[in-house]
């Protein structure tokens, strides 16, 4: 008799892969090439394999994650997505200098949280470019959001951006 997660396992969809990858910190990974992949998942076994202390049941998930999209690496719909695991690249740069504060990615709950923590926090900051994502088609219009501000406003408003700005 096969366990129903060895059948769950050997018949993963890619946008399950993709999801395994992102609760193991790969965010991106129906974006990437093979090399980029692999090198994610080589920096995966790394931290989880139990000949490092981690768990087989986390090194099951993962390479059988891997298994399906290294074959569908780059070539996965981006329909396949649930709206929360599609990211955008997002930067915040000094307003006088046009230097980079800060930079990581975010989805799209993530990046109406940061807009509302602006927001509420009464800072007058816009996103560049304003409008990003088109909600019929469920997609980000643009691959890099910018935010404005000034260094001092970025050192205060990280506290409270930390929790949504994945890096």
């Amino acid at each position: 008799m096969i366990p129903l997660k060895d059948i769950l396992l050997e018949a993963m969809r890619p946008n399950v892969a993709i999801a395994i990858f992102a609760k193991y910190g790969v965010r991106n990974a129906a974006h990437l090439d093979k090399v980029q992949l692999r090198k994610h998942f080589m920096a995966l076994v790394k931290k989880h394999h139990s000949d490092v202390g981690g768990d087989d049941n986390d090194m099951k998930w993962i390479n059988a994650a891997y298994d399906v999209l290294k074959k569908n690496a780059k070539d996965v719909i981006d329909v396949e997505l649930k709206p929360e695991d599609k990211i955008v690249n997002v930067e915040f740069r000094d307003v006088t200098t046009d230097e980079v504060l800060d930079a990581g990615q975010c989805n799209r709950h993530e990046y109406l949280e940061i807009c509302r923590v602006i927001d509420e926090e009464g800072m007058p900051v816009e996103p560049e470019p304003r409008n990003n994502y088109n909600k019929i088609e469920d997609a980000w219009l643009t691959n890099l959001i910018v935010f404005r501000m000034s260094e001092e406003e970025y050192r205060f408003m990280a506290q409270y951006l930390e929790p949504f700005f994945k890096h």
